[in-house]
């Protein structure tokens, strides 16, 4: 049985332990094995500080990796046979008994081990999610999202209560019916609750007891009856999103006193009256307010001009016979956009000079409003189907910082001034779409994307220059009278849909190929590309000024996504820690072959004329001063740090052959050194397996 001795307090100390195993080595036959009673506390124990140190080093900094419990893996595989059918690839893929760390959408907690977050928005899931799944057994859960999957209608099952723990919970679009349960008010650190896109009905009075909810989406559902001044109640209300429903009655006048309110959305419902009697307080923080698809009546903006902070302001289609006068003396001065589709305006006149987006499509307008000049930084405006005529003024293609124009289904026939007056304008989007227009087409701008021009009256050849214009990407001159051949440079450009059907064109496509030297293969591939071109653009159906926004929006700023690099960061971490243990052992090693002390190295030489005489098989005696071997780079020491790690960071197991190179090639010393020769010693081999025990225990005492 292995004894641990105390250390000794001295140098004197330690000589006289190897005087006494000196002494015993000379008149015992061991064979070549070291006696284990030799000073342990020359020896590089596991307990070391410098070793633990090292290791706390390794597990709470470098590899803070959660623990998953084994507990909580078989309530995740258990939910995940509950939905064998995918129809799609779903993150549940990758949920494996093997590979605990690596189950997309979990995340697990770094000290207890448990699920906090769940996160499946759009993972194919489909099927029934029944009342004892074994979702409901993950208590320590926070974040939950079911989005946006393909389970069966059901109702909103009231065990989603008994997860008390959460603060986000995310089930649009899951097809669920039936009224909101009362259990759900039990969710009272719930921050943060999306049912949209279901089928919803009845009150949502569970709601109101949720103090510490922040935002809440309960939009496209079938909820009815007057907007409930109950949500009063939610003082830390930021978010409110009851659009699409069948909301009646009266805006509520309290709602914008909400201290925290910024964002009310009650498009599309039944709200009627005016909103006159609304107490709206210039102290309000709502900047987000969206009233369109309503039934609103006499004056609108004139008690909304009272929101200082107001951002955006939607209030398309009120169905309201008194007009909208819009005039500069409203103080909007925070506004950056404004939505005033489908309503009569008699007078317009808007002083927001940080206004980017302006809606007035189908306002009856009969000329261009001259304030839009002075509205520098305007980026969008939709000025269709109204009454325009004549000529398109010059200073609104030169206005810095508009790039989406849309004048459609109005009776525009020409461009003031020079034909080439868009090429220097900062258009991508262009509208030009139902008009009187005749005559070349303008030379258009390179920064264009969308060129839309159908239904004019635009004649002579298509102008070759467009085959200069690097990004267009969307060419529809349909319904007009251009004449000639197709210029074969629209062809084999980047532009990828082209629209000329119902002109006067001439030649042939196979001529325009063979010119071009397309061989047949990519004729037919040419050919079923602007084939599929045709139908997705302009057979179908027109795109809407909507759309051509997002679509103008993204070619602005661009697509940004990523994946997640947490494994490749754990991976790397793991490879520094190697490569500093690995350089650390080398230094010190090389510092103790340069210094050794004269009083052990003398009683090593004695040693060493015992070995000249022992038959030992080409093994050290283990009888050298263990003080003199470097403590860190000892080869025990670091196969027990891999133990210890290989043990609690099972997933990292492929890593010990590379650990292990790493060893070989960065700790080989520089001289014949008593810590790197083979030793044989009962004793240390028991003192090994006894730590190796004590690793196993720490491990799962941790775990």
């Amino acid at each position: 049985m292995l004894q641990i001795r105390e250390p000794p307090d001295s140098r004197e100390d330690i000589s006289c332990y190897i005087n006494v195993v000196e002494e015993l080595w000379e008149s015992a036959e061991s064979g070549g094995w070291r006696p284990s009673s030799a000073p342990r506390s020359d020896w590089p124990r596991i307990c070391s500080p410098h070793v633990f140190e090292l290791t706390l080093f390794l597990v709470n900094t470098l590899v803070s990796l959660p623990f998953p419990r084994s507990d909580q893996i078989e309530i995740l595989l258990a939910f995940k046979n509950e939905f064998p059918i995918l129809k799609c690839h779903s993150e549940t893929s990758s949920w494996t008994s093997k590979h605990v760390n690596s189950f997309d959408g979990v995340e697990f907690d770094n000290k207890t081990g448990v699920v906090t977050e769940l996160d499946l928005r759009g993972a194919c899931l489909s099927g029934s999610l029944s009342a004892n799944s074994s979702l409901f057994r993950l208590h320590h859960i926070k974040y939950l999202d079911l989005s946006f999957n393909y389970f069966d209608s059901s109702s909103l099952l009231p065990e989603f209560g008994n997860l008390t723990k959460l603060e986000y919970l995310g089930l649009s679009d899951m097809s669920l019916t039936g009224e909101i349960p009362s259990s759900i008010s039990s969710l009272n650190r719930l921050t943060e609750l999306r049912l949209t896109g279901n089928k919803l009905i009845g009150s949502f009075s569970p709601l109101f007891n949720l103090s510490k909810l922040s935002s809440l989406y309960l939009s496209s559902n079938h909820f009815s009856g007057n907007v409930p001044c109950s949500l009063l109640n939610l003082s830390k209300l930021s978010t409110l999103d009851l659009s699409s429903n069948h909301f009646s009655g009266n805006v509520p006048c309290s709602l914008l006193t909400m201290p925290f309110l910024s964002k009310i959305y009650l498009s599309q419902n039944h709200l009627i009256g005016s909103l006159e009697t609304m107490n709206c307080s210039s102290s309000s923080k709502l900047e987000y307010l969206h009233l369109s698809y309503n039934r609103l009546s006499g004056r609108i903006l004139e008690p909304l001009s009272k929101l200082t902070n107001l951002k955006e302001l939607f209030l398309s289609f009120q169905n309201t016979t008194d007009p909208i006068n819009f005039v500069s003396s409203l103080s909007f001065k925070s506004l950056e956009s404004l939505d005033l589709i489908g309503n009569a305006i008699s007078r317009l006149n808007i002083g927001s000079p940080n206004l980017r987006e302006l809606y007035l499509d189908n306002c009856s307008i009969n000329e261009f409003p001259t304030f839009i000049k002075n509205l520098q930084k305007l980026e969008h405006l939709n000025i269709a189907n109204n009454r325009l005529k004549g000529e398109v003024p010059r200073w609104l293609c030169s206005m810095p910082s508009l790039n989406r124009l849309f004048l459609s289904h109005n009776s525009l026939d020409s461009f003031e001034g020079s034909p080439k007056m868009l090429l220097n304008s900062s258009l991508i989007v262009l509208d030009l779409r139902s008009n009187a227009f005749r005559g070349s087409l303008p030379v258009i701008s390179r920064r264009l994307y969308f060129m839309l021009a159908s239904n004019n009256s635009f004649e002579g050849d298509i102008p070759l220059s467009l085959c200069n214009q690097s990004d267009l990407g969307v060419i529809d001159l349909s319904h007009n009278n251009f004449s000639g051949s197709i210029p074969g440079c629209l062809i084999t450009s980047a532009v990828e849909a082209l629209n000329l059907r119902n002109n006067n064109l001439i030649g042939r496509f196979p001529d325009i190929f063979d010119k071009n030297g397309m061989n047949e293969k990519d004729d037919e591939e040419r050919k079923e590309r602007e084939s599929a071109s045709y139908r997705s653009y302009g057979e179908e159906e027109e795109p809407t000024a909507r759309s051509l926004q997002r679509l103008g929006s993204h070619r602005i700023h661009g697509k940004a996504g990523g994946a997640g690099t947490k494994g490749m960061v754990a991976k790397l971490s793991i490879g520094v820690i190697v490569l500093l243990i690995c350089t650390l052992s080398l230094l010190f090693s090389a510092s103790i072959g340069r210094n050794p002390e004269p009083t052990r190295s003398s009683k090593i030489n004695v040693v060493e004329e015992l070995w000249e005489s022992a038959e030992s098989g080409g093994w050290r005696p283990s009888s050298a001063p263990r003080s003199d071997w470097p403590r860190i780079c000892s080869p025990h020491v670091f196969e027990l740090t891999l133990c210890f790690i290989s043990e609690v960071f099972g997933a990292f197991q492929d890593w010990n052959d590379m650990i292990r190179i790493f060893w070989l090639l960065f700790a080989v010393p520089m001289e014949e050194t008593n810590g790197y020769l083979r030793v044989r010693c009962n004793g240390g081999l028991n003192q090994q397996r006894s730590a190796v025990c004590v690793i196993k225990v720490v491990t799962y005492t941790l775990m």
